[in-house]
Parts: C-alpha cells; sequence; structure tokens
C-alpha cells in the first residue's frame, strides 16, 4: 500500500514537472543489498539472489529515488513470476556507469508491446488478472532518466523478464547536489 501512495505521489509530481531528486553520496552496494534483504521478508515464495562486481564504494545519486526504482522492479519480479521463485539482481560498473539488472523467470512480455513499458497506466497483455496500476514502472523510468541514466527491459513471453537500469557514477548533469 504504501509503494501505491508513493508511486501514485511521484506520479503526480511527474505531472507538474516537479520530480525532484537530491543528488548526495550514495553506497550503491548496501542499497541493493537492503532493498533485497526486505523483498526476501515479504516474498517468502521466491529466492531473491543478488551479485555485484566492481561497484564504487560511492555514487553520486538520490539513494531514496534509486531505492524506489529498485523496489519497484523487484516487486514487479515477484508478482510476475508467482511460479518461478528465482529472481537475480546483479549490479556492475561499466566504465562511468552502474548497471543493475532484475532478472525473473516469470510470464513475460510480448514483443510488440516491449516499447510502451515505463508508459503511464500501460500493462502489458501478460498482466491479465494481476494486480496493478501501471504506475510504477512509469515512476521509475521517469526517475532513471532525471539521474542521466537509461532504462531499458528485454523480455520474452513464458521465459520473464531483465529490467535494467544504467546510472552515471558521477550523477546526473547539471543537478544541485545536496549538502
Amino acid at each position: 500500500m504504501t509503494q501505491l501512495i508513493e508511486s501514485t505521489l511521484a506520479a503526480a509530481s511527474m505531472d507538474e514537472g516537479k520530480i525532484k531528486i537530491d543528488i548526495g553520496p550514495c553506497n550503491i552496494e548496501d542499497l541493493i543489498s537492503e532493498v533485497c534483504e526486505r523483498h526476501r521478508e515479504v516474498a517468502a515464495g521466491h529466492v531473491i539472489s543478488c551479485e555485484w562486481t566492481d561497484l564504487p564504494e560511492t555514487m553520486l545519486a538520490d539513494c531514496g529515488a534509486i531505492d524506489q526504482v529498485l523496489t519497484n522492479l523487484l516487486s514487479n519480479a515477484v508478482k510476475y513470476a508467482p511460479d518461478a521463485p528465482d529472481i537475480l539482481v546483479r549490479a556492475a560498473r561499466n566504465g562511468d556507469q552502474v548497471v543493475i539488472s532484475v532478472s525473473d523467470g516469470g510470464v513475460g512480455i510480448a514483443p510488440n508491446e516491449l516499447a510502451q513499458i515505463g508508459e503511464r497506466f500501460f500493462r502489458a497483455s501478460t498482466s491479465t488478472g494481476i494486480a496493478g496500476t501501471g504506475i510504477g514502472l512509469s515512476v521509475a523510468r521517469a526517475l532513471v532518466k532525471h539521474h542521466g541514466g537509461a532504462f531499458k527491459v528485454d523480455s520474452k513471453i513464458g521465459e520473464g523478464s531483465t529490467f535494467t537500469i544504467s546510472l552515471p557514477i558521477s550523477g546526473p548533469a547539471n543537478t544541485k547536489r545536496a549538502a
């Protein structure tokens, strides 16, 4: 319920062009670990594995916003993979970026719908019968974009999905840094 309220408030802020991110030092390894641990506690039927290599000690980002992005991606992985318990979160440095992916073996998304993922209120045809609003991925994509990053999805129906975000280690260009 809290996540739905936060996503709705973030969507309203997006409508007003007022997404606010407070950039500061963020320990991405600790953040990923915390988000994974929270999901392990509430998704007992799933096995959430986390792997990371060569992550920077800190990066410049809004930790709360990236937490919201990762929480949304993991929540969706759990929700859309009810019969596929294994979820993998991977993170690594790639040049001047941190690349994080969340993979599941769930229902997947039709190829002709992939371009619409992240549009407000869009829900894939494979989501029929699964509760949701279509706001979460829209908010996640917008937050990643405001960080100067990239948001990508790869998926096959019946085989699952991998959502990947790339974030600049030095933070978004031309953004006021938090003190």
